[in-house]
């Protein structure tokens, strides 16, 4: 009892709240993780951002949040919110990487169509201040596609609770993009583990969606 309790585990929105609910005798905060699995050491010590959110918005949570705050390597960002919020964080931002590659992806296919160089149009638009470099490079890990343990899990993980719990205009979209992924993915056989162990048995009508189309 009295325990306060920080969850740094992607979990799905609400779930916090839930949690805080069924363990009314402790404290529990969430505060999101943003390690890349190449530099996760790094990461840790040199966040660039530091997120609580509180299951409960009043003044004994806040004092919670800012006592962890005050733990935390220093970052230049510091945003204490409501925990529905701090868990949106992460999946947009992994749903937005995903999204990102799989365009990259469909441009690469346009430009090489068109016959134009694929090299000198990457740095043109990545010099491009709001764009960026990261998650453009259109062969990865021997593959094409956005991969490894946190993209594609996550990406599935928030469309379908998106679609489960909300009427969201646009879940098509998000679903094309998904399609479009493990298109990517299949056809270069990258990541075929992480595939299977988030889709299993339904992978194979996966390959029959997106090759059909």
């Amino acid at each position: 009892d009295g325990t306060i309790v920080i969850i740094k585990s992607t979990i799905l929105p609400n779930t916090t709240k839930e949690l805080q609910k069924s363990f009314p005798n402790i404290k529990i905060v969430f505060s999101p993780e943003f390690l890349q699995e190449k530099t996760a050491k790094h990461d840790t010590y040199f966040p660039e951002r530091n997120i609580i959110g509180v299951p409960i918005k009043n003044e004994e949570y806040f004092k919670i949040a800012k006592k962890i705050i005050r733990i935390l390597p220093k970052s230049n960002v510091e945003l204490i919110t409501d925990s529905t919020s701090a868990e949106c964080v992460k999946y947009i931002a992994n749903a937005f990487l995903l999204t990102k590659t799989v365009y990259m992806n469909i441009a690469y296919d346009a430009v090489i169509a068109l016959g134009g160089q694929w090299d000198d149009v990457i740095v043109g638009v990545t010099s491009d201040s709001r764009i960026g470099s990261s998650h453009t490079r259109i062969y990865d890990n021997k593959g094409r596609g956005a991969g490894g343990n946190c993209l594609i899990k996550d990406f599935e993980a928030f469309i379908s609770y998106l679609d489960q719990k909300i009427k969201l205009r646009d879940i098509a979209t998000l679903s094309a993009i998904k399609y479009m992924n493990i298109d990517l993915l299949l056809s270069s056989q990258k990541d075929m583990a992480i595939l299977e162990s988030i889709y299993g048995s339904s992978l194979t009508s996966f390959i029959d969606t997106t090759h059909s189309n």
